[in-house]
């Protein structure tokens, strides 16, 4: 009798940490993580992104910054969702957040990819910074080359779980640049005492209030991302991009 071929067990792939869309996928080696805004509740807990993606013109601003990166940077991007807690005030009157980014780091390992690079806006910019205070990349994991923050909140005290990685940036590794409105008196804060803690930081500003969208800022933003990321990584703008699908294809945002 014909012997049975013995069945391929699939191969088994980390808890996804990522929103199934916008998926761009491009670069083999870089992956962007694209933290969106959230929102703060009671008991220390953010949850992200605030509404469902891509539903109003907030989300197809933050869409349309993924698909301005992707295409700009030859970057793999993926978004990541986020609903996390935090601890108890410790004896130091430290409030640490609750751990959401090794899956991202286990991902990207287990996809192969050799850099990991954050951009966070708002929430997603006071999370991200967190994250990678308390919890950085073990040493198998890819490393974390690149942390852009637009409109950070992260000097609101040491008790704000994820709100006070300023006070601890000299912990960060990545090259960092955070970005802020002229009316955005907390963002220009979490600036500046991330600057104290890390003089190797960039800081850059723009006219305008928290939302960058709204002040008619969008293309200088964009601008002040993608220039930041292949200075501070080794993804190389492709000579011609192919967009695989018409479905990431959105008008520009003015």
């Amino acid at each position: 009798m014909p012997q049975r071929s013995k069945k391929r067990k699939p191969k088994k792939l980390p808890v996804n940490p990522f929103l199934s869309k916008p998926f761009l996928k491009c670069s083999k080696k870089d992956l962007v993580c694209y933290l969106p805004p959230g929102v703060e509740r009671s008991g220390g807990i953010i949850t992200g992104p605030a509404n469902q993606w891509d539903t109003d013109p907030d989300k197809r601003r933050d869409s349309e910054l993924c698909n301005r990166i992707w295409k700009e940077t030859g970057a793999t991007v993926r978004v990541c969702w986020y609903d996390i807690g935090s601890s108890a005030v410790d004896k130091d009157g430290v409030r640490r957040p609750h751990m959401m980014i090794r899956p991202v780091y286990d991902y990207a390992k287990t996809m192969k990819f050799e850099r990991l690079h954050f951009v966070g806006y708002s929430g997603g910019a006071m999370l991200g910074s967190s994250q990678l205070v308390f919890y950085p990349p073990r040493p198998d994991d890819p490393p974390v080359k690149t942390l852009v923050l637009i409109a950070p909140y992260v000097a609101q005290g040491l008790d704000k779980a994820h709100s006070n990685a300023a006070f601890f940036s000299d912990r960060i590794n990545a090259r960092t640049r955070l970005i802020w409105g002229t009316d955005d008196p907390k963002a220009k804060l979490g600036a500046q005492v991330w600057k104290e803690h890390n003089a190797n930081a960039d800081t850059q500003k723009y006219t305008g209030e928290h939302d960058f969208c709204k002040s008619g800022q969008f293309e200088n933003i964009v601008r002040m991302v993608t220039e930041w990321l292949p200075k501070a990584s080794a993804i190389k703008r492709p000579k011609a991009h192919r967009i695989g699908s018409r479905k990431h294809a959105r008008n520009t945002l003015t």
